[in-house]
Formats: C-alpha cells, sequence, structure tokens
C-alpha cells in the first residue's frame, strides 16, 4: 500500500497520466467519424433488410387470404412441423433413457448422447418454424 502511495506522489505518474489522457482525446477525435459512418452503414443494411422482410411477409399474408389452398397447404404444413418436432424430441428421450440401464462403453455413451443432442435441438427448431408458421397464418385466421 505504500508503494502505490510512493508512487502517486511522483510527478513522473501524473504527467503520463497528463500524456495518455491527450493522446486518447485526440485518438477518439480522429475515429469517430470514421466509426460513424461505419455503424451508419450497417444501420442502413439492417433498415433495409427489415423493409424487405416486412414486404415478404405481407405479401405472404395477402397470398393467404387470397388463396384458400395455399391457406389449407401452409396449415397441414405447420401440422406437420409440430408432428416432426414430436418425433424427434421423443426419438432424444428414447435414446437417453435406457443409457443408464446398461453398462455401455463411454464411447458409444459419447456418441448415443451426441445423437441426442442433435435430436433435441431439431427438434426444438422445427418448433420455431411451426410457431412462426402459426404467427404468420393467425393473422389471416382472425379475420
Amino acid at each position: 500500500m505504500e508503494e502505490v502511495l510512493n508512487e502517486l506522489s511522483r510527478p513522473i505518474w501524473w504527467v503520463s497520466v497528463v500524456v495518455a489522457g491527450i493522446i486518447i482525446n485526440l485518438l477518439s477525435a480522429y475515429t469517430k467519424p470514421a466509426l460513424d459512418k461505419v455503424f451508419s452503414k450497417y444501420s442502413k443494411s439492417i433498415k433495409s433488410r427489415n423493409l424487405k422482410k416486412k414486404q415478404e411477409l405481407e405479401l405472404y399474408i395477402s397470398k393467404l387470404e387470397a388463396d384458400k389452398d395455399f391457406l389449407n397447404q401452409e396449415l397441414f404444413s405447420e401440422l406437420r412441423l409440430r408432428s416432426q418436432a414430436i418425433y424427434l424430441l421423443l426419438l432424444g428421450v428414447f435414446i437417453i433413457a435406457p443409457l443408464n440401464m446398461f453398462d455401455i462403453p463411454q464411447l458409444f455413451l459419447i456418441v448415443f448422447l451426441a445423437i441426442s443432442a442433435f435430436s433435441f435441438f431439431s427438434s426444438y427448431l422445427a418448433f420455431w418454424a411451426a410457431a412462426k408458421k402459426a404467427a404468420n397464418i393467425s393473422f389471416v385466421t382472425k379475420t
């Protein structure tokens, strides 16, 4: 503790702090416009991407409203995704459940756990796609 107080009382420490502060201030003044340009371009690209997605969603909803066969096809597609997700979830559970019942070598245990983890993740993706499709379809079925 005394070493720190001795170091703080030396004038060279205070001079180096002031010089470092001036250098940091100059660097920030020169890099700010460049960073502003980069973030502005990034923001514009995100805004244009979001606008494109919004237009695609509006086109999809208008197509659902206009064509009842397409609406039925999308409803069946959502049901297919949900059933696929349930099957994958059950597959992952049925792979993990018997692992404790049998004496399995460590390598096979890791392989089976990896397969079940892949099955769980695939189930999550299928549920997510079904929920997204259901949310889009719900715009049409409410009216």
